[in-house]
Formats: C-alpha cells, sequence, structure tokens
C-alpha cells in the first residue's frame, strides 16, 4: 500500500516532481554527455592503436649474445604476449623463389602462438610461411600455393633450397617481411655460418648446440598497458630497446586527466544534488507530517513508512536519469554526425553503451534512496498521536 501511495502523492504534486526530475537530468546530462565524449575520444585513440600489432612490439636496438636461458626469462616477464628467438639481421634476408621463376628477397620473422600479427590464422609450422600482402602481389602467390626458400652458405657459396607452403597472408606485414617457424628463421643463421641444419636436411659441420644463442629477439607486449613496464624490465637487464611506449603513456595520461576531471565533476554533481533531493524530501515530509501520522494511527508500521520517501526518491531518480540518458544519447549522435568526416571509419567522438547507462541508473537510485533515507528518518519518529493533535 505504501508504494502506491507514495506514488499517488507524487502524481497530486506533480509540479514539485517534474521539477525535481527535471533537476536531476539538468544535472546529469551534461556530466553524461562530457563522460561519453571521453569515452569516445579516448576508446577511438586506443582502438587506433591496438588495430596496428607494432604498437605492441618491443625492439632490440643493440646486438648482444642472449642465451636460451635468457629467452627463456624473457619469454615469462610479466606482460609478454609473444617472444621468438631472431637471427642477425644481416642473415635474415633469404631469395623467395616460385615455381614460375618469379624471385624477390624476403625478411624471415619467427613466428608462433600469441603472435599480434597472425589475427586469426594459425601459427605456421616448420615447412609453413605467411607473406605481407606486398610480397604476395609481386610473387603472385596466394594461399595453398609452394613456394622455395633459398638459403645461402656465406662461407663456400653452396645454396640450398627449402620447399614451404604459403598458410596465409598478413595485411598487418609491411615490405618483403614473412612469418615463419622459428627453426627456419634460425636455419638462415647457421646456413650462412656453415653449421648443417637435420630439419631441413642441410650439410655442414655439426651443431654445437640445439639451442641457438641468438643476438635479438621478435617480443611484443599481450597489451599496450604491458609495454611501459617491459621496456623497463629489459632496461634493466643492459637492452636497447624502441617502442611506442612514449606514446602509448600519453594517452594513458590523457585518460587519467579526463578521468580525474569527470570524476570531480561527478562528485561535486552527487553533493549537491543529494543535499537538494534529501532538503525536498525531508520538508516534502514535514508538510505532510499529519496525514502520515494519521496512517501510523491506523496501524502501518514504521518500516513502512520509512519506504515513503524512499520510494519517491528512487521514482524521482529513475524518471530524471531516463531523461538524462535519453537527451545524452540524442546530443552525442548529433556530435558524431558533426565530426564524422574527421575520424577514422566506425569511430566516434561521444559514445555511451548500454551497461554504462545500466550503471549510471543504478549510482543514481543508490544515491537517491540514499538522500531519501533523511526524509525516513524523520518520519520513524512520527507519533500516532500528531494526527489528533488538532481534532
Amino acid at each position: 500500500m505504501i508504494f502506491g501511495l507514495a506514488i499517488k502523492d507524487l502524481r497530486h504534486d506533480l509540479g514539485s516532481s517534474l521539477g525535481l526530475c527535471v533537476a536531476l537530468a539538468a544535472v546529469l546530462a551534461p556530466l553524461l554527455l562530457l563522460f561519453a565524449i571521453k569515452t569516445g575520444i579516448t576508446g577511438a585513440l586506443f582502438d587506433q592503436l591496438r588495430s596496428d600489432p607494432r604498437n605492441l612490439q618491443l625492439q632490440f636496438l643493440n646486438d648482444s649474445t642472449i642465451t636460451s636461458q635468457m629467452q627463456a626469462e624473457i619469454a615469462m616477464l610479466p606482460g609478454v604476449g609473444f617472444a621468438a628467438p631472431l637471427g642477425r639481421q644481416i642473415a635474415e634476408t633469404v631469395e623467395l623463389t616460385t615455381p614460375a621463376l618469379r624471385t624477390e628477397p624476403a625478411t624471415l620473422q619467427s613466428s608462433g602462438t600469441g603472435d599480434p600479427f597472425l589475427r586469426q590464422m594459425a601459427p605456421p609450422e616448420v615447412r609453413d610461411i605467411i607473406l605481407s600482402q606486398r610480397l604476395s602481389e609481386r610473387l603472385e602467390l596466394a594461399v595453398g600455393e609452394s613456394a622455395i626458400v633459398i638459403l645461402s652458405n656465406r662461407q663456400s657459396g653452396d645454396v640450398f633450397e627449402v620447399d614451404v607452403t604459403v598458410t596465409g597472408i598478413s595485411p598487418d606485414l609491411s615490405g618483403r617481411f614473412v612469418l615463419a617457424h622459428p627453426e627456419l628463421t634460425l636455419a638462415v643463421q647457421s646456413v650462412a655460418a656453415g653449421t648443417a641444419v637435420p630439419a631441413f636436411d642441410i650439410p655442414g659441420n655439426p651443431p654445437l648446440q640445439r639451442d641457438q644463442d641468438v643476438t635479438r629477439m621478435r617480443l611484443y607486449a599481450a597489451n599496450l598497458t604491458d609495454v611501459a613496464p617491459l621496456v623497463s624490465a629489459l632496461e634493466q637487464r643492459g637492452f636497447i630497446i624502441g617502442s611506442q611506449a612514449v606514446r602509448i603513456n600519453g594517452i594513458l595520461q590523457l585518460e587519467r586527466n579526463l578521468a580525474w576531471l569527470l570524476g570531480a565533476l561527478v562528485t561535486i554533481a552527487a553533493i549537491g544534488y543529494t543535499l537538494a533531493l534529501s532538503v525536498s524530501l525531508w520538508v516534502n515530509v514535514q508538510r505532510k507530517r499529519k496525514s502520515l501520522a494519521m496512517l501510523r494511527l491506523m496501524g502501518l508500521q514504521t518500516r513502512d513508512m520509512i519506504l515513503f520517501p524512499l520510494t519517491q526518491a528512487a521514482s524521482i531518480a529513475v524518471l530524471g536519469t531516463l531523461v538524462a540518458i535519453a537527451v545524452t544519447i540524442s546530443v552525442a549522435a548529433i556530435v558524431n554526425i558533426q565530426f564524422a568526416g574527421s575520424l577514422p571509419a566506425d569511430a566516434k567522438v561521444a559514445q555511451i553503451t548500454l551497461t554504462q547507462a545500466i550503471v549510471v541508473l543504478v549510482t543514481t537510485v543508490a544515491v537517491s534512496v540514499f538522500s531519501g533515507s533523511f526524509g525516513g528518518l524523520s518520519i520513524s519518529k512520527l507519533q500516532p498521536k500528531e494526527a489528533l493533535r488538532d481534532v
């Protein structure tokens, strides 16, 4: 019964009720629009960074010996998404030939599970390669077709051929890069030094060890936020690292600053709204003390009476928040149309999701119910005899 009475009371005093709803919407709508713009701008910036796997890369700029044990330690660092050994830079270039005798120089890069350049493609096996778009066009090779990797012994001048299959074409790879299994990548270095590679039936001097020491690694962070910590961890180990950490940190700092500013505005607005609604509901209770006392006289429990202002507070919060969300969505749509030509495809300047809208609604209702508790406290002190005071 008390819920029905609370709603009917709001309808009876419609002007005051609508005023509170409009006041709430007027406070929430600008904040929601700021939040939508902050989400849209930083989201677009991060989406742009994530769309290019090179932003996750950590490049080893100095040639230094990385033992197999060090490779394992680096691969186990927190935040590493993919790690694979690379041979000496001069030994990465090979000749790639097709059955139609088209030949192009190519640079092999070790790949495997977790490689961000693979996207949805399977990691290459020992005799598989994944081509860049440019190499695929120059060699006129498609997925499923065969090719030959030509390896050269720089000491004797001997040339060896390794038959491979094209299993993918990566739009993210630039220039003449080719993704291959680490064994094939390291075989280039071994053959150049005159070392035998049993996996590809290439003769030469006996290999000194199964796990080769390398000078560099192909290393990628799992997430954008992992780049800077990994740079620090590797620099502490004596490596000189090239990365996009400065650019990423700039965007992260922008997001933190916008979040702090928005948080300060939300806090000020929430305090102001809480005080205003608390006073309004408390005054409403005071104006209707006699009527509410009559309900006590009729046998309503204190806990039921307290629900009167709480129900009104929640109702005002729901209606005011829905109005604010509707206004925000409408204005955000206009803003996105205005800036559509200056943004990448599918990017939005202002964006608010359903989850975010629900969180705002629940939070606003919680704050409003807290405001209504002051009116509930006043009701809890009502005595039934107040209903008979002026009889």
